[in-house]
Formats: C-alpha cells, structure tokens, sequence
C-alpha cells in the first residue's frame, strides 16, 4: 500500500498510461493534423547521442519554443540538444509566463529524461528563470 501513496510510483504509473495512450492514438490515426510519432521526432530533432532513460539532467540553460503541438526545450551553449517536454506542471508554469511575456525568456530547467521510439523527452522537475 505504502508504494501507491509514494509519488514516484504516480510518475512512472502516469508516464506509462500517457505512452500507452499515445500508441493507441498512433494506431487508430488519432494525433493532431495526421501527424506520426515519427514525423513529431522529425520535426524537433534533438542534437548528438540519445540520452538514457531516466537520466537527471541538473541545471540545463535554455528557452522553450513551439514544435507542433507539444513544447520543445533547446539547451543553449556547447553540444545545444532539443527535448520534447512531457506534459506537467512545470511545464504549465513557463507557458503562463511565455504567455504574458513578448520577449524570449532564458530558463534554467532541471529533469528526468525518458526515451520513447528513439526520441529523448523532458519531463521538468525544477524551473526558474534567468535573470
């Protein structure tokens, strides 16, 4: 019982539902503007080697931008790489704030990677913004 109430268990039990309802929506042609997961890999590429699952990425300095529609995050400086970020809060909280700003902010994000039919994802666990 202890295991249900622990939030890592909800992340990975969320993680799982959300892939396996994704490879539904796949299989009966149900993404957005007939895309494939496959087109949405090639349309936000991410740069050098794929990343391990699970594998916590500290402090990573970047800014968020549309890829379809999901949110992609682009590393600045050295070996730039592109994450497709996973649905949450946080994710949440920058969209509120690129909503009320004009101006391209620069973030400092911190998260877990997960991998998904050769493609990294982000799923951010701290978010602050650069001053």
């Amino acid at each position: 019982m202890a295991i249900a109430q622990s939030p890592g268990f909800w992340v990975i039990a969320s993680s799982i539902a959300v892939a396996i309802a994704a490879n539904l929506a796949t299989d009966r042609g149900l993404l957005p503007n007939g895309l494939s997961f496959a087109d949405e890999r090639n349309a936000s590429p991410g740069s050098g080697p794929i990343q391990r699952e699970g594998s916590l990425l500290p402090d990573l300095v970047g800014s968020f931008r549309k890829a379809g529609d999901r949110i992609q995050f682009v590393e600045r400086g050295e070996g730039e790489r592109n994450f497709l970020c996973l649905e949450n809060l946080m994710l949440q909280r920058a969209l509120q704030v690129m909503n009320d700003e004009s101006t391209e902010i620069a973030w400092i994000v911190s998260g877990r990677v997960t991998e998904y039919l050769g493609a990294n994802y982000l799923l951010i666990e701290t978010l602050k913004r650069t001053k």
